[in-house]
């Protein structure tokens, strides 16, 4: 298979998707702070 090929299958395969969602959500809920500023949101 191509690259492309393997870059599709993962970013598609559901466990892989999950994994990013959860790391995205620690590395949100770390920086809570600093992106409710960003956003202009005040924390709670």
């Amino acid at each position: 298979t191509s690259g492309a090929g393997v870059l599709s299958y993962l970013l598609f395969e559901a466990g892989y998707c999950s994994e990013l969602i959860e790391l995205g959500r620690k590395d949100a809920l770390a920086k809570r702070e600093e992106l409710s500023r960003f956003l202009g949101l005040t924390p709670n």
